[in-house]
């Protein structure tokens, strides 16, 4: 899957989004590949569910756990991912009432899904980030055709502790387009780590 969308940010928050933030996610699970174009430039970050890398305007990084982890728990709340939950032996799915269910990853990954009485289809996710003190909600929102007689949200909203953090609108899905694996795993040219130690200076000559 390709994913095209665009990020807006009303507030400041843990999240870090920025005002007009394009992104683009290659989705081959569980390898992922996201493409974001930033003020001070291009960062492309890709995952293989364990490991991953950074690409910066800084340089090239092995991806940090804690920004790893962010990217797992991306992937496991991903509407695709959940509306598959009770195809995937790696998920339990138990119901917490009329409208809704908890769904926990053998990882240890867990959220509250909650579905519109009328439609049927996903409205709102609840959980909690690995050191985040509130709960973090994203809505799901227009609800329309992606191709492939899929329906997918287009429009997202994220609030944490009350507050709006975020909005998000999908501009494009593109579905089963024969993405091949090395299109996600390639890596950019590659600059220096900026966590590289320094090199030491040649010896003077006498």
């Amino acid at each position: 899957m390709i994913l095209t969308e665009g990020f807006s940010s009303p507030t400041s928050s843990s999240h870090n989004y920025s005002n007009a933030v394009a992104v683009l996610e290659l989705i081959f699970q569980p390898f992922v590949r996201q493409e974001q174009e930033l003020p001070f430039g291009k960062v492309v970050a890709y995952t293989d569910g364990k490991t991953g890398w950074l690409s910066t305007p800084q340089g090239f990084l092995p991806m940090p756990p804690q920004i790893l982890k962010q990217a797992q728990g991306e992937v496991f709340r991903l509407p695709v991912h959940l509306l598959l939950a009770d195809r995937d032996s790696s998920l339990t799915v138990n119901a917490t009432g009329p409208n809704a269910v908890e769904i926990t990853g053998s990882d240890g990954l867990s959220l509250k899904l909650e579905f519109d009485a009328a439609t049927g289809l996903p409205s709102r996710e609840s959980y909690r980030e690995a050191g985040a003190p509130e709960e973090i909600q994203q809505t799901f929102d227009d609800w329309r055709d992606a191709g492939r007689g899929i329906k997918l949200p287009h429009r997202f909203s994220i609030t944490q502790g009350g507050k709006k953090v975020a909005d998000a609108t999908v501009q494009e899905y593109k579905l089963n387009t024969g993405l091949k694996l090395e299109e996600i795993t390639e890596k950019p040219p590659q600059g220096p780590n900026p966590f590289a130690p320094p090199k030491p200076n040649p010896p003077k000559q006498q």
